[in-house]
């Protein structure tokens, strides 16, 4: 989704929702512009498919799910397969690390979402709301993993290497290994 589509989706804004607007329009222009401490998720031109820029790098993606809490419950989800192709990508997502190292994140899902949600550990937005995050996004060779409620410690960045089996799915296969090693491994007494 472009920017230009970005902002055809967003109606009238609160003046809250349209200052987190302009953070979220910002941070996506840094990340696209290839500036340090910014890493993003869009679509750079319709004719190319969606990527994770980071600095000067770009990843074309095969997938992506997002979820989105608000206060406790489901506020929004969303998945995308690059077979789908690029008009329906539905996600702007930008982080950005501070000089501390915590890492904030802006987000808008199109069609799911009035406005964009900047997830800050600062006080500098007003949310309506308590906000946890879950960007997963998928290359041919990596996964990308940003999850948390930006508040304390911000937001945690995990990336992966993706191996084996490439034709079932990344994000399955990532929930299953974490799970089965994590029971195998509890059962295991090395005393």
């Amino acid at each position: 989704m472009t920017q230009k589509n970005c902002e055809n989706e967003i109606r009238e804004l609160s003046r809250d929702q349209q200052e987190m607007l302009d953070e979220h329009i910002d941070r996506l222009n840094k990340v696209f512009k290839g500036k340090d401490n910014y890493a993003g998720i869009a679509v750079m031109s319709e004719k190319y498919a969606p990527v994770v820029r980071e600095n000067k790098e770009a990843y074309p993606l095969n997938e992506i799910q997002v979820i989105i809490k608000k206060n406790g419950e489901p506020f929004v989800r969303c998945s995308w397969k690059s077979d789908e192709g690029t008009s329906s990508f539905p996600l702007q997502f930008s982080a950005k690390t501070s000089k501390s190292g915590q890492i904030s994140g802006s987000v808008f899902v199109r069609g799911q979402m009035e406005s964009p949600i900047v997830i800050d550990s600062s006080d500098e937005f007003e949310l309506d709301g308590f906000y946890e995050l879950m960007v997963h996004a998928c290359d041919e060779e990596m996964g990308y993993l940003w999850v948390g409620d930006g508040k304390n410690e911000g937001l945690t960045r995990m990336d992966y290497l993706l191996s084996g089996n490439l034709n079932r799915n990344p994000i399955e296969k990532l929930i299953d290994q974490m799970y089965f090693q994590n029971a195998t491994s509890e059962g295991t007494n090395h005393e």
